[in-house]
């Protein structure tokens, strides 16, 4: 296997991470919204309860004098509690806002690999092309330059009558 297929093959390692990579960034930022949204609609549907659970309390509160405490009591665990729903979202908002945050900064570093990589293997492109294919060009070019010389020499070729090479030839 030469550089270039590496490079090639490197390259298209590195698209494929990059597409999977995405793809399990917008499935996490899917699945947070669903998480999101499951838990605001559960704490509307507990709020929504709490305040019917409330307004029945307090009927029987003013039916039964003695029972009111007792109502009172269950209207603020009810309260503690949407707080602590509103919180727990206000939570998940944060942490979707930080996973966002973090996939365009793991978003960034993935072009910035990308780019980088485009950079060196054209490099390696260009230094193949001047440090490698030239000299050969030139030491293939020579030699056959001195074989047809050497036939040339000792006869090997036919008489001046015989048509020219098909174009192997090399102008020397």
């Amino acid at each position: 296997m030469n550089a270039e297929t590496l490079l090639i093959i490197f390259v298209g390692v590195t698209a494929l991470a990059v597409l999977v990579q995405g793809f399990f960034a917008w499935r996490l930022l899917h699945s947070s919204r669903e998480l999101i949204d499951q838990i605001t609609r559960s704490s509307q549907e507990l709020e929504y309860e709490a305040k019917e659970i409330t307004g029945q309390l307090q009927d029987v509160a003013n039916s039964l004098g003695s029972l009111k405490n007792i109502s009172e009591t269950i209207q603020t665990r009810t309260e503690e509690i949407d707080e602590m729903f509103q919180e727990r979202t206000a939570d998940v908002d944060e942490l979707i806002g930080k996973l966002v945050s973090l996939g365009g900064l793991q978003a960034e570093k993935i072009d910035e690999v990308v780019s980088d990589t485009v950079t060196k293997f054209e490099q390696t492109t260009e230094l193949i092309q001047q440090d490698i294919l030239k000299p050969v060009i030139e030491i293939s070019s020579l030699i056959k330059g001195f074989r047809q010389g050497l036939e040339f020499l000792f006869g090997k070729r036919q008489a001046r009558d015989e048509p020219e090479a098909k174009g192997d030839d090399l102008f020397i």
